[in-house]
């Protein structure tokens, strides 16, 4: 049969040598059913086969171009001799390869077909076995293969038969063990599984288990679902030693043991603040991640990091130790037995943006840090405080002067079970200070909405603080200032904020210092309104608080003025009511007539109880003469004042002695034009 095949063939050959064109396929006479080719098919584009035709059609190998005379064969029947073939001719027969050139296409014992360097191009490609291709591969038609198909270089392949179609290094793959799978029906491409190269250094992309199967294929390390901290720490270590970043894709990690950092400059980032989510197993008892002491530059982004705190004894989302310059953007601290986030001893220029911190079992964050910067940040229903803010935990203690100088703007903190915000000192006695809290929101904590204790040199300034003491009404107040084991609470400045109660749960106080110790802080500018039993409890003598919208403070001296209206006997003149929310005690009142009535009209001025003058008491003018344009001062006997001062005066919201009215008494007063002016002093 091998002796017919080789006859077959040289036939073939020679009808191609002297009747073949160019478009001539190779006819049905050079068809030989009974050949058999198994091996890979590579021919190499270095070794031109000389065969006296542009066309040869043979085992479903369709080659384009192939010029000159073929030499005679040797050997008869069963091949056993080489034969003296051109370049590009390669017949195989028992015991091994017939017809060797120098270089080219080989074929071995178990039909393997391989190019030795050379390129494929323009033909169907049919092979039971392996194809090894050293450069390109451009099939222009059909190709079948059995085996693998192994291209070093590109590969293009017009149609590919449905079926499995294992890629070896094919377009920079290196391994695949499970294959590709073509569906002509739906002309689609699936892969179970690809090892490529992705030419990455810096940069590696964990996948999780969920992700899809195209993110799985170009990762380098893939999660199956349990213990996928393994994979993150193995990314982690493969980095170099100056860092780089650490994709994670997919939505759910479950996290069975501690991911510790401890190289600088890496960065582990996800999708977006809901996924990834990173969840601790069942009785982890630990923390979620750990940047070591001494670590900076470390940067978390897009991340969910769940807790499942219940199932947990200890445990917080990440923990820092003397770090320096590290940044969080849109990470979810959610449900840790502990903190959300634990920042212990002194570390140094960490960034919080668009952090959530809720749900967890103490505070959502424990901060003992300086120059640190928080921006749209929520702290939320955590089952102690929002944030619990220590001074520095070093011995000896920094210097009295030096601040820590951290900044939270626009942040919330609401619906936290003990207090909002909680600064004490440190257990080595060092109390925090220089903090600024810019814009914030503090609304609906069970207990007080700022506590501070012992804490020095801090600014609470436009912020929105309301509706906190939800765990017992009229019980905590919006601010409270209370000493600490060491320190007093002073030299703070709360300004130009909304300090109120809207809710049926009332604040104590707007702001509230304990006792005389707390003082020589600055209240300047608020809003304080609403509170059920105050505005402002002033405990200290040095305190200065002034210009509180609806609070003026005891001895903070205020002015009111208005214009005089003229008319009739009876008619009122002015009346004035107190705005204060407080009790306030009338200095003194000033009457301006700038146009006198000639008809001599006499003028009341005193303490009522409404704008009608009922029940008119103390005095400040009486009888005052209207047909002289003049400035009357209460207090000066010769300008018709009754030299009254120091009249009590009830706050707004009393039904008696809240007015300052003047009348006039008699005789027309049509004509007086003319202003008022009052002051007072908070009471």
């Amino acid at each position: 049969m091998k002796r017919k095949i080789f006859i077959g063939l040289l036939l073939a050959v020679l009808l191609c040598m002297f009747g073949c064109t160019s478009a001539d396929r190779i006819t049905e006479d050079m068809y030989v059913s009974d050949l058999d080719v198994a091996g890979d098919i590579l021919p190499d584009i270095n070794n031109i086969r000389d065969l006296g035709s542009n066309a040869l059609y043979w085992n479903s190998l369709w080659v384009t171009n192939i010029n000159g005379a073929p030499y005679a064969g040797g050997g008869g029947g069963d091949v056993s001799a080489a034969a003296n073939l051109a370049d590009n001719t390669i017949i195989r027969g028992d015991g091994g390869l017939k017809g060797v050139q120098d270089s080219g296409i080989t074929i071995d014992d178990f039909d393997n077909l391989d190019t030795n360097g050379g390129d494929i191009t323009g033909f169907d490609i049919w092979a039971d076995n392996d194809v090894n291709i050293t450069n390109d591969l451009d099939v222009t038609d059909d190709a079948d293969i059995g085996g693998n198909l192994q291209v070093t270089g590109s590969a293009s392949i017009s149609t590919l038969t449905s079926g499995r179609l294992p890629f070896i290094a094919a377009g920079g793959l290196l391994t695949d063990e499970l294959g590709f799978e073509y569906d002509t029906a739906t002309n689609t491409l699936s892969v179970d599984h690809i090892n490529a190269p992705t030419g990455r250094s810096v940069t590696y992309v964990v996948a999780a288990s969920d992700a899809p199967a195209h993110v799985k294929a170009q990762a380098d390390y893939v999660c199956d679902g349990t213990a996928d901290d393994v994979e993150i720490a193995a990314a982690i270590a493969a980095l170099p030693a100056g860092g780089g970043s650490i994709q994670l894709m997919g939505s759910s990690f479950s996290i069975s043991s501690k991911i510790t950092i401890s190289k600088s400059y890496v960065t582990i980032c996800g999708e977006s603040i809901e996924f990834p989510t990173l969840t601790l197993a069942n009785n982890v008892n630990d923390d979620m991640f750990y940047i070591t002491s001494g670590t900076y530059c470390v940067r978390m982004e897009n991340l969910h990091l769940a807790g499942n705190r219940y199932n947990q004894t200890a445990g917080s989302g990440v923990r820092l130790v003397v770090v320096y310059d590290n940044e969080f953007k849109s990470i979810f601290f959610d449900s840790f037995k502990e903190y959300g986030c634990k920042i212990e001893t002194k570390s140094t220029g960490l960034s919080f943006v668009d952090c959530y911190m809720g749900n967890n079992g103490r505070s959502g964050m424990y901060l003992r840090s300086e120059q640190d910067f928080f921006y749209q940040c929520c702290f939320y229903g955590n089952a102690q405080y929002g944030i619990e803010i220590r001074g520095y935990n070093v011995d000896p203690p920094p210097v009295a002067s030096v601040g820590t100088e951290s900044t939270f703007l626009s942040c919330r903190f609401q619906g936290n079970l003990w207090s909002g915000i909680y600064m004490d000192e440190s257990s080595y006695g060092q109390p925090p200070y220089g903090y600024q809290f810019i814009g914030c929101q503090v609304v609906g904590n069970y207990q007080h909405g700022f506590y501070l204790k012992g804490a020095k040199r801090n600014i609470i300034q436009d912020c929105t603080i309301r509706d906190n003491s939800q765990q017992t009404t009229n019980t905590y107040d919006g601010i409270f200032l209370d000493n600490s084991t060491h320190y007093n609470c002073e030299y703070n400045v709360i300004a130009n904020s909304i300090i109120l109660s809207q809710w049926a749960k009332v604040q104590r106080y707007g702001i509230n210092e304990s006792d005389a110790n707390q003082t020589n802080n600055q209240i300047t500018g608020n809003i304080i309104k609403g509170n059920g039993t105050g505005g402002v409890n002033k405990g200290g003598s040095s305190s200065l608080i002034f210009g509180n919208k609806d609070y003026i403070a005891p001895g903070e001296v205020r002015t009111a003025s208005g214009s005089l209206t003229g008319g009739a006997a009876n008619a009122i003149l002015f009346a004035w009511h107190n705005p204060e929310l407080q009790d306030i005690v009338i200095k003194k009142v000033v009457i301006y007539i700038t146009t006198a009535d000639a008809d001599a009209a006499n003028i009341d001025c005193g303490i009522a109880d409404d704008a009608s003058y009922t029940n008119g008491g103390t005095e400040f003018f009486d009888d005052l003469a209207g047909e002289t344009a003049q400035i009357n001062d209460s207090w000066v006997a010769g300008d018709g004042g009754t030299q009254t001062k120091w009249v009590f005066c009830q706050d707004s919201a009393s039904a008696t002695d809240g007015w300052i009215v003047a009348k006039i008494l008699d005789n027309d007063g049509s004509s007086i034009v003319g202003s008022y002016y009052i002051e007072y002093e908070g009471k």
